[in-house]
């Protein structure tokens, strides 16, 4: 139409080039390098000032052995040492691996071992650095790389921290596995050249993991799937795939995927923990307590056959409404919590209801602020009271109606649970 500019027609589609990861630093460095990085509290970095430091960390850590194939944790706050060592550890040839650092430190070690995390990167903050502080004496690391929360700081702002905030600080020996964060730096070298392979499966693995966790199911699974079809070995897809399935409700798919990743590894617990789930789920209840009994045992820390646990779950424990993740305290307990409350349900469909009782009072033992168990318990309740004509366990249904309640009164079942409790409570009055 007259008046109107032309426009060239959109491409069809775009020509993606794979570049290693790091290389995103020092394209912002080419175009961006005067300009300021970052801002903490007042100090700034531009990105030619965060590129060095990330290039001469990246240096530090291969002189540390950190190569391909080597596994590095960060396990710190948001800070610049944060998106100093993440790039360093990329440009050195790692594997970033990410731990939250509000986890209990069972939670860190389980993590660690699984990984199989060599070295791991830490600030003093007495907070996170208790937690790290055994792990390192177990020798759990091969080297701890510590950042000094001071030394990012302004000149002033550091001596005030040191004065007013010196308590929130850990002592930190100056002898192996402890490598001071400056020591790092002392070589002025770029990293040696590494040979990065775009379909990386270990990375895209643990990416589709952390995809999970924040609830974009339908990527990880396409991730996942990536992998497993280059790797058809490779357990730790597998069992990711049996928990994404599970969360998309495609219970056939979740099946077939946790009992490939058994077939691998028979020992990892997470696999059976979602092979029950799915089989329960379905409705073939006396599997799904078979599946939940080895997950239990497997999980046992304290049992010579414990497994290892992957924590790529808060995607489950959060979007199936179990949790909120203010209550990630413990993942350990709250997954030891949802097999016990698996093997309440499936008694509770088969009838079996005393037995059903015990199995909720177990998992309320892990979590006694899970709405849900209590819900279960309200209705195994009110149906013993139902078949026995018993006032008392209408009176325990009641009380559990009310403690859900109390706990969560969003839930779907909160109409229909304050209905029943019109109906009892009026039963209860006569």
């Amino acid at each position: 139409m007259d008046g109107l500019i032309s426009q060239p027609p959109a491409p069809n589609r775009f020509e993606l080039q794979p570049f290693p990861a790091g290389d995103i630093l020092e394209r912002a460095v080419v175009r961006f390098g005067a300009l300021p990085a970052l801002d903490f509290l007042g100090r700034k970095w531009t990105y030619k000032q965060l590129g060095d430091l990330a290039n001469r960390a990246a240096a530090g850590l291969q002189k540390l052995g950190v190569m391909k194939g080597v596994n590095v944790g960060l396990c710190l706050p948001n800070s610049p040492y944060y998106v100093i060592m993440y790039f360093a550890i990329l440009k050195a040839g790692g594997t970033v691996v990410n731990f939250n650092p509000l986890y209990t430190e069972h939670e860190i070690r389980t993590q660690a071992e699984q990984s199989h995390t060599a070295i791991m990167v830490s600030m003093d903050l007495r907070m996170i650095h208790e937690k790290i502080r055994p792990l390192a004496g177990d020798g759990l690391f091969k080297r701890v790389v510590i950042c000094r929360m001071a030394r990012i700081l302004t000149p002033r702002d550091a001596i005030l921290f040191r004065l007013f905030k010196g308590r929130e600080l850990s002592r930190v020996a100056n002898n192996a596995p402890y490598v001071p964060f400056e020591r790092l730096l002392d070589s002025a070298a770029l990293p040696g050249a590494i040979e990065i392979d775009p379909d990386y499966l270990e990375a895209r693995a643990s990416f589709a993991g952390m995809l999970l966790d924040i609830g974009n199911t339908d990527e990880s699974v396409r991730q996942l799937n990536f992998v497993a079809q280059r790797d058809p070995n490779k357990a730790q897809a597998l069992y990711l795939l049996a928990e994404a399935y599970r969360i998309k409700e495609a219970y056939a798919e979740s099946i077939k995927a946790a009992r490939q990743a058994i077939q691998i590894t028979p020992n990892n617990a997470e696999a059976h923990f979602w092979l029950a789930e799915s089989l329960r789920m379905s409705g073939d209840y006396d599997a799904a307590q078979s599946e939940y009994d080895q997950y239990l045992r497997l999980s046992n820390f304290d049992s010579k056959l414990a497994g290892k646990l992957n924590y790529y779950v808060l995607g489950y424990l959060v979007g199936m409404g179990h949790k909120t993740r203010a209550s990630q305290k413990d993942i350990w307990s709250d997954l030891r919590s949802s097999a016990y409350f698996g093997l309440c349900d499936c008694d509770r469909k088969l009838k079996r209801y005393d037995d059903a009782i015990d199995f909720c009072t177990q998992s309320l033992r892990y979590d006694a602020k899970d709405a849900y168990v209590h819900y279960a318990l309200g209705l195994i309740y009110a149906h013993k009271a139902q078949d026995a004509n018993s006032r008392e366990m209408l009176a325990a249904a009641c009380q559990q109606f009310r403690i859900m309640l109390a706990l969560n009164d969003q839930m779907a079942e909160a109409d229909q649970v304050k209905k029943m409790l019109v109906s009892f409570d009026a039963k209860l009055a006569k």
